[in-house]
């Protein structure tokens, strides 16, 4: 009888932590959720080394930052949380989303960056509710191209 109580404390604990729509908390559980349409993969010709490098330095920089608006009469404050981890073989960007200065956020993308050949490399990027202005910057990183810009970070901000 108690095993079958807590196996039932168990599953009604599942399906409300389902039912409430909770982000997914992992790298791995946000690529498996994220539908086809909305990953994207190109190969640049730049090492590994070279794209982890420039992830890195632009992340910091341009990423980890909060937006202050205005909506009507209510003040909304935006963070952005980005990770960035990177090993001898690849490298990862998290970016996720706060509407709370005191929450980690939602994951909203994420990037994996993985050798394809000594001078080439794979961008995979999964990516659900991502403001363009990220995405045109994520890309121009990956390129080379214009990698001294960050991108405008009040456009993320809906009208």
């Amino acid at each position: 009888m108690r095993t079958l109580l807590i196996t039932l404390i168990v599953l009604l604990q599942f399906n409300l932590h389902g039912c409430a729509g909770e982000p997914p908390v992992t790298a791995e559980t946000f690529r498996k959720g994220v539908p086809e349409s909305e990953r994207e993969s190109f190969e640049v010709s730049h090492t590994l080394y070279g794209v982890a490098g420039t992830f890195k330095r632009k992340t910091a920089e341009c990423l980890n930052t909060t937006i202050t608006s205005q909506s009507g009469t209510q003040k909304v404050v935006t963070r952005w949380n980005p990770s960035f981890t990177a090993t001898p073989d690849n490298a990862e960007l998290q970016l996720r989303r706060a509407q709370n200065a005191s929450e980690q956020g939602q994951l909203i993308m994420v990037v994996d960056i993985t050798p394809t050949s000594p001078k080439k490399t794979r961008i995979d990027i999964y990516k659900s509710g991502v403001p363009d202005v990220i995405l045109r910057t994520i890309r121009k990183w990956a390129l080379g191209k214009d990698i001294g810009g960050c991108p405008d970070m009040m456009e993320t901000i809906a009208p």
